[in-house]
């Protein structure tokens, strides 16, 4: 496996696990109800997804892109204004959603010149 698709996993698998805590312990805005589900079940689904990526699924790097970038969007309206968890779950965020474009962007096949059995006919 391709150290860039570990690293987006590890990146997706850390973002979700702050984003899960702060649901559970963070200080959030209580005027907005539904966008407060919105970011636990967020970050529910991008622990899921992060495993895939960790684990090598090449279709899950743009779906924690979707969901990474869902949570740098909704982040600054649930938690109070320039907190450090603030900050510190939209860059993570952030930083999910582009190294998870980069890993699937990335080629990890073998290409046509190297490959093994493209061998030289003699005759």
């Amino acid at each position: 496996m391709n150290a860039l698709k570990l690293a987006s996993g590890v990146v997706s698998l850390a973002d979700s696990a702050l984003a899960l805590y702060l649901s559970f312990m963070g200080n959030l805005s209580k005027s907005y109800g539904n966008l407060a589900a919105l970011m636990f079940w967020d970050g529910v689904l991008l622990l899921i997804v992060s495993l895939l990526c960790v684990y090598g699924v090449h279709y899950a790097f743009p779906v924690a892109a979707i969901l990474s970038a869902v949570l740098a969007a909704v982040a600054p309206l649930l938690l109070s204004p320039s907190s450090s968890q603030e900050v510190a779950l939209v860059a993570l965020s952030l930083l999910s959603l582009v190294v998870s474009i980069v890993a699937f962007r990335s080629k990890s096949m073998i290409s046509e010149q190297a490959n093994p059995m493209n061998l030289p006919v003699f005759g």
